[in-house]
């Protein structure tokens, strides 16, 4: 573990697949102090987990209802925090979900939304987070996604949070 990880408190993982959490509980329980996980749905209204620094989300935004997941990320960030979302943009000759030998992830083709950066910004500013910055990635496979971190402004942190127990 590298001295920076060493001084983090708290890791809290959060997947509504059991199995993934399983997973990540075998291989990284005793490992990483301070490890919390959990098995919800990011859309939910009810507070999952005591707010957090700093939440990254990849690859999720594209199948879950955006206005409300960034709500609910919301109330899961502490004032201050961000939010760093990574989403798949269009490419012009590939699909979205691209041949793979594994063929879970072909499902996962009628479900999946790409979703335009200008969306992502629009709802994450709805739940009070504002833009910090934000890039593309282009793979050498042809894959493009953009990278947007975002702060919970100040005056928006909070709203609708509720406590837990």
């Amino acid at each position: 573990m590298s001295p920076r990880a060493a001084s983090i408190a708290r890791f809290v993982g959060v997947d509504i697949n059991p199995r993934y959490i399983e997973r990540a509980a075998s291989r990284y329980r005793g490992r990483m102090p301070g490890l919390e996980l959990h098995v919800a749905d990011i859309q939910c209204e009810s507070q999952l987990f005591r707010p957090v620094e700093l939440i990254f989300a990849a690859l999720v935004f594209e199948y879950v209802d955006l206005a409300a997941s960034m709500r609910n990320l919301a109330r899961h960030c502490e004032r201050g925090g961000r939010l760093a979302a990574l989403v798949q943009l269009p490419h012009a000759t590939q699909g979205a979900v691209t041949p793979s030998p594994y063929s879970s992830l072909q499902r996962l083709g009628p479900v999946m939304k790409l979703v335009a950066p200008e969306m992502l910004v629009a709802h994450a500013a709805e739940a009070g987070f504002a833009l910090e910055h934000s890039h593309e990635i282009d793979l050498p496979s042809g894959k493009l996604f953009g990278l947007h971190v975002f702060r919970l402004t100040e005056g928006d942190a909070g709203h609708g949070r509720q406590e837990i127990e």
